[in-house]
């Protein structure tokens, strides 16, 4: 009896986690047009966040909040998180989702946008937010 090899179509698979990623996009523009960005975001920002929970192993926690270093100083909001689930999970968690992480857990900060326009300067505000985790939280190097 011969048997057939099975043959994974991983391309797929990867478009259809893009296609999620669009669609969010597109439902988020729907239910609240363009005009309130930061709702129509939240909708993006949660997409990236529940793709990078299925793709990584369950070591790792994926969430947005805050930082928090061992003298209770407190980063700036942050729109994904991803830290170590095992050994020092999150401190706390509020009703909306934000999460307080300890800094010395995480692996990866970033931010999502969902549009981009260049007058706000993201790339600078988040530059700002990784200058201020670096020089004014202390964290284990």
């Amino acid at each position: 009896m011969s048997v057939e090899p099975i043959v994974l179509n991983i391309e797929a698979i990867f478009k259809r986690n893009a296609d999620e990623l669009i669609n969010a996009r597109k439902k988020s523009i729907e239910i609240h047009g363009t005009t309130d960005i930061n709702a129509a975001g939240a909708e993006v920002e949660q997409a990236v966040r529940d793709y990078y929970t299925q793709i990584l192993p369950n070591k790792f926690h994926v969430s947005h909040g805050h930082l928090i270093d061992i003298n209770g100083v407190v980063s700036p909001q942050i729109d994904l998180i991803i830290s170590d689930n095992e050994t020092l999970p999150s401190l706390m968690r509020t009703k909306n989702g934000t999460e307080y992480v300890p800094i010395d857990s995480v692996y990866a900060i970033a931010e999502i946008k969902s549009t981009y326009y260049k007058a706000k300067k993201p790339i600078q505000e988040f530059s700002k937010k990784i200058e201020y985790i670096n020089s004014k939280m202390y964290h284990q190097t």
